[in-house]
């Protein structure tokens, strides 16, 4: 199972025009390598049901990228394996909002279905990506378009960061809020960094026992860290439970800027 790195939901609105922030700019990566993870097991027991492991890398492409409606946006590329995908975001000085996107582009984060089936691969957590171009197709959109600009700007950072912040990133195809819950120093591969800790919530994960996701963001520096932790009810094919599955995520900054 091969995940791609870089969340996408965001708006057009025609003739905006982005100032290019430098601290919001800060906040993307020049280049620099992760790596992904995804283990589920029950949360009882020793029994591996998935495990997985990616090395994923983000560039920019461009600090003066165009997108129809927007101009001045940093654009994004990374990579997973052979694969590659594209987001572009708006760096303004009160927020820093991701407004495109091209070949579905998400960063991982486990989408619980409240029930998991043990023989059925589709039942297994999933990227948002992929809920997203659902969403599209069900709508009569296209999940075959090279260049997706978001009907609801994804805002990913409300500035400055400071503990105490929420903000409402998203509302379509589903909600999700953020909120800076405090800070803590945290040691990567990459190094040491003093962290903004911020939680995310999704109302699609509303029917799970357990779901928990952090991302530890450096001022300066960025996303050096995201986990994602998951607990939802595990059954088999004869709709027998068998027991808690717990699903865990991890994106660890490996090298870069």
């Amino acid at each position: 199972m091969r995940l791609f790195l870089l969340l996408a939901l965001l708006v057009l609105v025609p003739g905006c025009d982005s100032s290019d922030d430098p601290v919001a700019t800060a906040l993307l990566p020049d280049d620099a390598r992760y790596a992904w993870s995804l283990e589920s097991g029950l949360v009882e027991g020793d029994s591996l049901v998935l495990s997985t492991s990616e090395e994923v890398r983000v560039r920019t492409a461009s600090r003066n990228a165009s997108v129809p409606g927007y101009r001045g946006l940093t654009e994004l590329e990374s990579s997973v394996g052979v694969g590659s995908s594209r987001s572009w975001y708006e760096p303004r000085e009160e927020r820093l909002r991701e407004v495109a996107y091209a070949s579905p582009g998400s960063t991982p984060v486990v989408e619980p279905r409240g029930v998991i089936v043990a023989t059925d691969v589709y039942g297994l957590p999933y990227t948002v990506a992929q809920l997203v171009e659902r969403h599209r197709a069900e709508r009569g959109g296209s999940e075959d378009d090279s260049l997706i600009v978001r009907t609801d700007p994804r805002v990913v950072y409300e500035l400055p960061l400071e503990v105490g912040r929420s903000w409402v990133s998203f509302t379509d195809p589903f909600g999700s809020t953020r909120a800076v819950v405090g800070r803590e120093t945290v040691t990567v591969e990459a190094g040491t960094f003093d962290c903004f800790v911020i939680r995310t919530e999704i109302d699609v994960v509303s029917d799970a026992e357990q779901f928990e996701w952090l991302d530890y963001v450096a001022p300066g520096r960025g996303l050096v860290l995201r986990t994602t932790e998951t607990v939802q009810e595990y059954r088999g094919a004869d709709n027998q439970t068998l027991g808690l599955l717990r699903t865990v995520e991890r994106l660890e900054m490996t090298s870069g800027r």
